[in-house]
């Protein structure tokens, strides 16, 4: 029995999913000395790659909260009559198989009509993953959302997001973007894959041998 127990033990230590490391965090909060800018492009963290967006503050004189009710947030259709397309300045590096998972935060467009938001991974060999539109009415609240991406490829990344319906949407008003993040969980390296199978054979080896005993007490 000590034996399945210690073969179960490293087991579930060698088959547990990677501890995921945060490669990219933005609340948006530190932008412009804390002021509300619109068609905003002197971003720290992202560069303004197509249309504009606007950096708000809260509390700003368009009455549009971010999100937990202070700092600062985007609204990705800023005010030049053309959504935004904002992508980070930094690449991250990726191996294959690893999982990214962007997290942020997004309300309606807190004014008037459904708005969205579409998010991609831009690898550096030119291919491109991209999420379906979160598509929000104007006046749904904050809420957290996810994507996750994997692909057989090892290379650098970056993230960017765009406000929808794009390039097309002369409204001026867009879905709200808060606190972004980029998780990266590794594949398990091989000589964790060989001791896991390993595990199997010893769990497999002293199940044999009770069996046997069992018999021959029998």
């Amino acid at each position: 029995m000590r034996k399945i127990l210690l073969a179960a033990a490293a087991f579930a230590a060698f088959s547990a999913p990677a501890h995921a490391v945060t490669v990219f965090s933005d609340t948006f909060d530190g932008e412009a000395g804390g002021t509300t800018v619109t068609n905003y492009t002197n971003f720290a963290k992202w560069d303004v790659a197509a249309g504009s967006v606007d950096l708000l503050r809260d509390p700003n004189q368009f009455g549009i909260t971010c999100s937990g009710g202070t700092g600062s947030c985007v609204d990705l259709n800023g005010s030049s009559g053309q959504p935004g397309l904002i992508v980070t300045k930094q690449s991250f590096d990726y191996t294959a198989g690893d999982v990214i998972t962007v997290s942020f935060d997004l309300s309606g467009s807190q004014r008037s009509a459904t708005h969205g938001l579409v998010l991609g991974i831009a690898f550096d060999n030119g291919f491109a993953f991209e999420s379906d539109p979160f598509d929000l009415g104007a006046d749904e609240p904050f809420g957290s959302f996810a994507s996750a991406f994997s692909e057989d490829y090892t290379g650098q990344f970056q993230l960017y997001f765009y406000g929808t319906p794009f390039p097309d949407d002369p409204s001026n008003i867009g879905v709200i973007l808060d606190n972004v993040s980029i998780d990266v969980a590794a594949v398990p390296e091989p000589a964790s894959w060989a001791m896991m199978i390993a595990g199997f054979g010893l769990v497999g080896g002293a199940l044999r041998t009770r069996r046997r005993e069992t018999l021959a007490a029998a």
